[in-house]
């Protein structure tokens, strides 16, 4: 069958036509695209009962990750419950760019849902060697949420636990930790900028509403791991 624009100016109808196509064709290369996947890292918990390692674990076997995949922009969300908000990081693994979201608890519903996008470059990431692996990473995390000194939850309403990935130094206000191996202490006070720690770090910052955190003398600890 073939479609005829009768000649003269479009009338609404017909752009309110190509308008729905041009969507339903979009849609199609979305939701076809190899690229673009539902893949959840987690199902929503309290962050106390969280086995990140077991979910790392088993998020690498469903996307086939190679055991040096590096961790980039961890954000993890929680509320004062302990009960997970929203979790989001990126990946790095050899030439694969990732990235994940998964909003457990937004208003938005289109946010409530897994995002998971996945580039191919023509080389390897630049300066993936700075990052920590995935592997590191979320044992670490395992160790430090059993600290109650990091993950102390009624000064605030929301607590957002955050990290570049990358070996760094930082000096951000607030109170210092090291963790190398096992050997978890804390550190003496920073007087920035002129003084920073140096390596891979976390941090766990609160706040009365689960967006817009800012880092500060009173909200935030950090986290050197070795």
């Amino acid at each position: 069958m073939k479609i005829r624009w009768r000649s003269g100016p479009i009338s609404l109808k017909q752009l309110v036509l190509i308008a729905v196509l041009l969507l339903a064709l979009i849609a199609v290369l979305v939701f076809k695209d190899p690229n673009v996947k539902q893949i959840s890292f987690m199902q929503q918990s309290k962050i106390q009962e969280v086995s990140f390692s077991s979910h790392w674990s088993e998020f690498q076997n469903k996307i086939n990750l190679t055991g040096a995949a590096k961790i980039k922009d961890f954000k993890l969300i929680y509320d004062k419950e302990g009960l997970i908000y929203k979790v989001e990081f990126d990946l790095i693994d050899n030439k694969e760019y990732y990235m994940y979201k998964h909003c457990f608890s937004c208003t938005n519903e289109v946010e409530n849902k897994v995002s998971l996008i996945r580039n191919t470059q023509h080389e390897q990431v630049p300066y993936a060697d700075q990052y920590i692996t995935g592997d590191l990473f979320f044992n670490k995390l395992d160790f430090l949420k059993t600290k109650p000194e990091l993950l102390d939850q009624q000064k605030f309403a929301y607590y957002l636990i955050q990290s570049s990935g990358r070996n760094e130094g930082i000096s951000y206000k607030g109170d210092y930790f090291e963790l190398i191996e096992n050997d978890f202490r804390k550190l003496a006070p920073l007087d920035p900028p002129e003084e920073s720690y140096k390596g891979f770090n976390i941090q766990i910052v609160g706040n009365e509403h689960p967006t817009s955190f800012g880092t500060g003398e009173n909200n935030t600890k950090s986290v050197i791991i070795r």
